[in-house]
């Protein structure tokens, strides 16, 4: 019998929670992922629901380069932080600095990025080739 947080074939399930829209919604001047209803945003709801669903081992949480820190603020005490481009618009040397930072992070970083030179510092890279997630 398998754990509720892996499939039949022992596989771990992973939820991609998509918060990267900048489209407004409920009449609110922020994407709907941060509208906040009865104390907490959509996005926190998101995550807590995937948290304690007892099937998702992992949770994933894409957000546009705008909302970043506003979803950081947001997920503070999450045990991951999700950086999609951190060195895509610096220079080398400051690109060097931010990925020497965030090697030091103790929480887990999942980090989205097309710098071969941002990749080579991580311990684990999967790859996105052809709609398929392979490990690198």
């Amino acid at each position: 019998m398998t754990s509720p947080s892996t499939t039949k074939t022992n596989k771990p399930v992973v939820a991609l929670i998509a918060a990267a829209g900048m489209g407004t919604r409920l009449g609110a001047e922020v994407p709907k992922a941060y509208v906040e209803l009865q104390g907490r945003t959509l996005l926190e709801r998101s995550v807590a629901a995937m948290a304690h669903s007892g099937v998702v081992k992992r949770a994933v949480v894409t957000v546009s380069p705008a909302m970043e820190d506003t979803a950081r603020t947001l997920l503070a005490d999450a045990p991951f932080i999700f950086a999609d481009e951190p060195t895509g618009a610096l220079d080398d040397d400051t690109a060097d600095v931010v990925m020497d930072h965030l090697v030091r992070v103790p929480s887990t970083v999942v980090m989205v990025t097309h710098s071969h030179a941002a990749a080579a510092k991580a311990d684990r890279i999967y790859k996105l080739e052809e709609h398929h997630v392979r490990m690198a």
